[in-house]
């Protein structure tokens, strides 16, 4: 069994407990036995994974539940009703740290129903140990912008010890593009002028066309209701571009569309990132080169507490630190180990 199915199966294996803990709560006084048989196993799944990363999540992405940011397939009929009563009460994402004890999950447990009935925020009891955040983004995919290509390909092939599967044209714009996933949902865009298209109109995106080098130009994140993020966006006084219409064609022929707010627009240099919204087409990193996993974003801005507080007001926990020049840095692990990527 490989490393990705075996931790598939203990996030599988951890829903089925917060399921059955859920329904045990649900039915039972918090002192009753079955409650503690649960509640104990529940325990037992989250110290194992608790063992490899210090916070579990468990989240709401588009119409997907998501464990570590990883697409769960095997729902039960308890989870997929608990997942629409949390969306409904508009909470995304429930964070298990490491430390959780049996009584703080079955507070935790006997007070969902309630939360989600009220439509309300978890109980500040609750809070102190777990939390749950609204409007939770995740990273869609970083845009590694070069001057050329090929060029661009093989940088990263020789940084990470993966080569890009070629991604497909973006019609009108003379670019395109090629992939590596760095996670079941997120992946790296590799993109560049494309010789089989004529000279654009207007100058490619991303400042390709004024580029000596291959770099990280821009963060994209992931985001179902993107007229809630746009507004939200404004009420901060963080302009991002207006809504717009995207597709590509794969080489397989399957064509891609989807829905963002517009990369043309550019706000902080870059750090503040722009959103895209997939609908029903399949997401890029299925079938992206294998072998990377983003492990870290953090970016540096010469005036970071100004981009900062507009990262934060809009969710986004991205950290921003002093320094002389603009930059988006990702640490991967690869096959060539731990890299940084800028």
């Amino acid at each position: 069994m490989s490393d990705s199915t075996s931790r598939i199966a203990l996030y599988e294996d951890l829903l089925r407990r917060i399921a059955a803990g859920v329904r045990a709560a649900q039915l039972y006084a918090p002192d009753h036995p079955l409650v503690a048989r649960n509640m104990t196993a529940l325990v037992t799944g989250l110290q194992t994974l608790h063992q490899q990363q210090p916070s579990i999540a468990v989240g709401i992405v588009g119409h997907e539940l998501v464990v570590a940011d990883t697409p769960m397939h095997k729902v039960s009929s308890t989870m997929t009703e608990l997942i629409k009563k949390l969306k409904d009460s508009k909470v995304e994402r429930i964070a298990f740290e490491r430390g959780v004890t049996q009584d703080q999950l079955v507070t935790l447990m006997s007070n969902l129903p309630y939360m989600m009935l009220a439509c309300i925020p978890l109980f500040a009891c609750v809070l102190k140990i777990l939390y749950v955040r609204r409007r939770i983004f995740y990273i869609d995919h970083l845009v590694y912008a070069t001057p050329d290509l090929q060029l661009g390909i093989n940088a990263i092939e020789k940084q990470l010890g993966v080569k890009a599967t070629a991604g497909g044209q973006h019609p009108g714009l003379g670019t395109r593009n090629a992939l590596i996933a760095l996670g079941p949902t997120s992946y790296l865009e590799i993109i560049g002028p494309d010789s089989e298209q004529p000279q654009p109109s207007a100058p490619r995106r991303f400042g390709i066309d004024d580029l000596n080098a291959p770099r990280i130009v821009r963060w994209v994140v992931k985001s179902s209701e993107l007229p809630a993020v746009a507004e939200k966006a404004a009420q901060a006084g963080v302009r991002l571009g207006p809504l717009a219409s995207g597709s590509r064609k794969r080489p397989d022929g399957v064509v891609l569309a989807w829905r963002y707010t517009d990369p043309a627009v550019v706000v902080a240099d870059g750090l503040v990132p722009f959103f895209i919204d997939w609908g029903s087409s399949p997401h890029p990193a299925l079938t992206a080169a294998k072998g990377a996993t983003l492990t870290q974003l953090r970016a540096e801005h010469p005036d970071a507490p100004r981009v900062q507080l507009m990262l934060d007001a809009l969710g986004l926990d991205l950290k921003v630190s002093q320094a002389s020049a603009p930059a988006i840095i990702a640490t991967i692990d690869s096959p060539r180990g731990r890299v940084e990527l800028q």
